[in-house]
């Protein structure tokens, strides 16, 4: 009997204990979490009085204090009807996006840009006219309105969105694209191989005229790189060629200024190669990684320009070949893409972890420059 008691009396003095435990754990996360300070919520201020200009500008408040790459992207789920997408940030977006933008435009020449950017303290976000601010869906919406533009910017998570219309479009039309974006989870760029993201023109009307915008051709993807790039080369000199002296003219090399943490990228030497002939012509190979600025191809001053119909030249992006004027090919088992033209052509070639950009300056037929890049490996 004593023991009985005595065990009966241990089991209470347990329980006891055990409640006091849980009182003592959930008094002290209630501590912890009254103890935490929530951060500040982000939000725009308008700086208007302290800028120069006519605009009205606002910045972003509580913000980031630096920018993590790549940033994440959203995806928009919902178009609204009669717009089509002229550009996607999806498939260009890489392990160096620092911003997306997505573009479309309809056939009464209405253009719209989505921007997403990172919400960085004091970020600038310019209005064509004076601020309105509207709650839509739980989001504050910052919108304003001029006769020829509309622009609205929210925030959401670590991203600042900008959203412009030309010509305006109302509030209400606005708001549609505002809910379009998908806000359940942003996304990562996932690990792809590299592909083409084809160009090509976009006809509307406005004014009673056709009008013309050019789609850029891109590579899209996000290959694994390895701890040194092997580079594609020329290993015999092409025939009737020379190696080139001096200095090789050219816009944008990426592998000048993009060192990726950890890998080899060794030096111009083994990435670029350039030859002439007795003509004047150039033969120029260069291995390219992709980078941040989203891979342009195909927009080298020789490359056809799009007219409007009343003669002004111009382009929404940038000049871009007609899809009837860019070849598929395969050279040596790379997936290729070739434009001839008169004095100019490029080819395009994705190898594993990088793509080839082969460039030639003079005349030559598409079967020979082809032939030319049979010569290409490793």
């Amino acid at each position: 009997m004593k023991w009985k008691a005595w065990s009966k009396k241990r089991k209470i003095l347990f329980v006891g204990v055990l409640a006091a435990v849980v009182v003592l754990a959930a008094g002290t996360a209630v501590w912890l979490l009254w103890g935490q300070e929530k951060p500040p919520q982000r939000y725009l201020l308008d700086i208007s009085a302290y800028a120069n200009g006519s605009q009205t500008v606002y910045v972003v408040q509580n913000g980031l204090q630096e920018q993590s790459i790549p940033l994440a992207r959203y995806s928009i789920s919902h178009v609204p009807e009669g717009f089509h997408q002229l550009y996607d940030s999806a498939p260009v977006a890489n392990r160096y996006s620092l911003r997306y933008t997505d573009a479309f435009y309809n056939q009464s020449g209405t253009a719209v840009t989505l921007y997403q950017i990172p919400a960085l303290q004091n970020e600038q976000v310019w209005f064509p006219e004076p601020v309105d601010q509207v709650e839509f869906a739980g989001i504050e919406v910052w919108y304003a309105s001029a006769s020829e533009q509309t622009t609205a910017a929210w925030l959401c998570g670590d991203t600042l969105f900008t959203l412009n219309a030309e010509p305006s479009l109302s509030m209400e039309e606005m708001l549609e694209w505002v809910n379009g974006v998908d806000y359940s989870a942003a996304q990562m760029p996932q690990v792809r191989p590299l592909e083409f993201v084809e160009g090509g023109d976009i006809v509307f009307q406005r004014n009673g005229m056709d009008q013309y915008v050019s789609r850029p051709w891109q590579i899209g993807g996000d290959p694994d790189l390895p701890q040194r790039l092997d580079y594609y080369r020329f290993p015999q000199t092409p025939e009737g060629f020379t190696p080139a002296e001096g200095e090789v003219s050219q816009q944008y090399w990426p592998l000048d200024f993009l060192q990726p943490e950890g890998v080899d990228t060794g030096t111009r030497k083994d990435w670029l190669q350039s030859y002439s002939n007795q003509e004047g012509d150039t033969l120029t190979l260069v291995n390219c990684i992709l980078d941040r600025e989203n891979n342009y191809i195909f927009q080298q001053n020789y490359a056809p320009q799009t007219e409007n119909t009343d003669g002004a030249g111009g382009s929404y992006f940038g000049v871009s070949p007609q899809p009837q004027d860019v070849e598929t090919v395969t050279v040596n088992g790379m997936e290729g893409r070739l434009y001839s033209g008169e004095g100019y052509s490029e080819l395009v070639l994705l190898g594993d972890a990088v793509y080839l950009d082969v460039i030639y300056v003079g005349d030559i037929s598409a079967r020979d420059f082809l032939e030319l890049a049979q010569g290409i490996g490793r």
